[in-house]
Formats: structure tokens, C-alpha cells, sequence
């Protein structure tokens, strides 16, 4: 009754996606999971309280689309992978290149196994937020920021967009709860 049975649901829903891929050898699965999870109670913490459950699960999910693509395309994400272990923007271009946008392939999974409209398009443009119009710090932006801190993003690039919603006095507690949900989430 505590969690109510939307977030039951969404919660049971992640366990069993992160269960059903792992037999993935492409990616590392622990690693997938201990982002996953980090960027989620980040999310969580940084979204309007009405929308915090669902941040929780955008964050929880925002990268399956990866996970996919090491089912459906293992040698071809294997050579983005490689990459971004040591040059992350390059390994983002070359999956654009390659046709290995998970973030579409996430949404499209998500849209199909009818979670909220918020959640899919949280995993379409958890990259590229400024693609959709928004006047305010959305699911969407809860989860870009949560994403961006997570992989260390520095404030050079997030503080415009956080200022544009008047968030961005916020910022550096933000990325002090980052590096505990990263420090959670390697345990």
C-alpha cells in the first residue's frame, strides 16, 4: 500500500527487464545496473514530487534500449563500447552512425509495453532534451540531468539548461547527490 501498485508494477517491470538480459556479454551488466539505479534515485530526487515515481522508473530504464542492441546487435554495439571506454563523445557519434540510437530503440520497447507516455519520451531524448519544447523542469529534464551528473557532465554544459527553468541555484547540491547515488549504487 506504501509504494501503490502503479510503482509496484513499474519497479517488478525493471527487475524482470535487467533478469531477462542476463545472459548479455557485450555489456557489463552490474555496471548497467548500478547507472540505472543511480540515475534513478537521482531523478527521483530532483523532480516535482508528483511526477517522482515516475522519474524513479524513467531513470531505472532510460538506457534498455542498450540492452536490446546487445541482444539484437552485439558485435556492432561491442565496437561503439570499446570507443566509450575511452572517448564517450565519439563512441555517441559513431552509434549515431552505425543506426544504434538505443535511446530510440528504449522508447520504442517502452511505448510498446504501454508505460506512461512521460517514461518514453524521458528514454527517446535523454540525450537531446532540447529537441522537445517544454516550459518546465519535466520527467524528461529530471532524467537528462540525473543522466548527466551520473556520467559526470560538467557544470559548463548543465547550467544553461537547469538556469532556463530557474533550477539552476540547485545545481551543485544535484551533483553532491549524484556522487552519493553513485557511491549507492556500488554497493
Amino acid at each position: 500500500a506504501y509504494l501503490g501498485a502503479t510503482m509496484l508494477r513499474n519497479v517488478v517491470l525493471a527487475a524482470e527487464t535487467f533478469e531477462a538480459f542476463r545472459k548479455v556479454e557485450v555489456l557489463d551488466l552490474e555496471v548497467e545496473q548500478n547507472h540505472a539505479l543511480a540515475v534513478a534515485r537521482l531523478a527521483q530526487e530532483i523532480a516535482c514530487p508528483e511526477q517522482s515515481e515516475d522519474a524513479f522508473v524513467a531513470g531505472l530504464l532510460h538506457d534498455i534500449g542498450r540492452l536490446a542492441l546487445a541482444v539484437a546487435a552485439p558485435q556492432r554495439l561491442a565496437e561503439v563500447e570499446k570507443l566509450r571506454a575511452v572517448d564517450p563523445d565519439r563512441a555517441r557519434h559513431l552509434e549515431l552512425m552505425r543506426g544504434l540510437r538505443h535511446d530510440h530503440v528504449g522508447a520504442y520497447l517502452l511505448g510498446i509495453w504501454g508505460l506512461p507516455y512521460g517514461i518514453v519520451e524521458a528514454a527517446a531524448f535523454h540525450h537531446e532534451p532540447e529537441l522537445v519544447a517544454s516550459d518546465s523542469f519535466d520527467l524528461l529534464c529530471a532524467v537528462y540531468v540525473a543522466n548527466s551528473l551520473v556520467a559526470g557532465v560538467d557544470d559548463e554544459i548543465l547550467g544553461p539548461f537547469v538556469e532556463r527553468f530557474g533550477r539552476g541555484a540547485e545545481l551543485s547540491a544535484w551533483r553532491e547527490l549524484a556522487v552519493e547515488a553513485v557511491g549507492e549504487g556500488s554497493k
